[in-house]
């Protein structure tokens, strides 16, 4: 590869990181809080796959909308380190605690409970203001255990419809785009497997094996392409982590975030020339 197309390609991908670029319009930062089990006994969930599935949905969903800003995963973390701890409980307030150094305007508070006789998960959220506690958006509704990812989807659009966020076809398509099988089992399986990433007990290797095997089942299981692709990237195993981001933006060009981590899974495996159009098409579809 020529020393220009080099510079080219190291430089559209630091221009990608930098926050703004695409503009400097003021808007909403909304910071999701980690659902809470309603149905928990002294605090300990029995579902906390249940937790990390949701959680995991709605920030994947919210990446991309127009028209609001979503507190970045890491900068969450950092501010409330617990926050991965799907053990211990964390309420609305420590959220709000760490609101203000991550820049939120706004909360996403999400609550559930199981409901073994019907077999449903009874699903609550709301958006409300950090600085006067203000409910701008609510929805609550009953959801079927085997459709629990269609129905938080669902409500999502409700909410976003309710604190008036324009969504464009694109992003509407992606709201509504199912990213979980519909199989209970599968889902439990799925949800299982994101709490183990926080398990330092157990084998990067075997969690990627777990993720292929889930995805080799359903194809369209787009959470765990998600996943197992972030997962490989940190393993280095970076040509694997570009084949799950590539089947992933194929279907959802618009998670513009994803460019990022494919262009230099290409770069980092030698491949310039597709890190370059990976990068240039990021860009295209801001």
């Amino acid at each position: 590869m020529s020393l220009r197309k080099c510079v080219v390609v190291f430089s559209i991908v630091f221009l990608i990181q930098l926050p703004g670029f695409a503009g400097k319009q003021k808007e909403p930062v909304v910071l999701p809080c980690r659902p809470i089990d309603a149905g928990a006994v002294n605090e300990q969930s029995k579902y906390q796959w249940l937790i990390a599935l949701i959680d995991r949905q709605i920030r994947f969903k919210l990446g991309p909308v127009g028209g609001l800003s979503t507190v970045q995963e890491n900068a969450l973390s950092a501010a409330l380190p617990s926050l991965h701890d799907y053990a211990a409980f964390l309420d609305e307030d420590a959220f709000r605690t760490v609101a203000g150094k991550v820049g939120a305007t706004h909360l996403l508070v999400q609550k559930f409970e199981v409901l073994q006789h019907d077999k449903a998960v009874n699903y609550y959220a709301e958006i409300v203001t950090v600085a006067h506690r203000k409910i701008v958006a609510q929805v609550e509704k009953d959801i079927p255990s085997d459709m629990i990812s269609v129905g938080v989807d669902s409500c999502l659009a409700t909410l976003l419809t309710q604190f008036g966020v324009r969504m464009s076809a694109d992003g509407t398509r992606l709201l509504h785009l199912p990213v979980t099988g519909a199989s209970y089992r599968s889902v439990k399986e799925l949800g299982e497997l994101f709490l183990k990433e926080y398990d330092t007990s157990f084998s990067r290797k075997t969690l990627g094996q777990e993720y292929e095997k889930i995805i080799k089942k359903d194809p369209f299981m787009l959470l765990a392409n998600y996943a197992v692709g972030l997962l490989f990237f940190q393993m280095k195993e970076y040509d694997k982590a570009a084949r799950y981001l590539k089947e992933l933006l194929d279907l959802t060009p618009n998670q513009t975030a994803l460019y990022l981590t494919l262009a230099q899974s290409y770069r980092l495996g030698g491949r310039y020339n597709e890190a370059l159009q990976i990068a240039v098409l990021c860009e295209q579809n801001r």
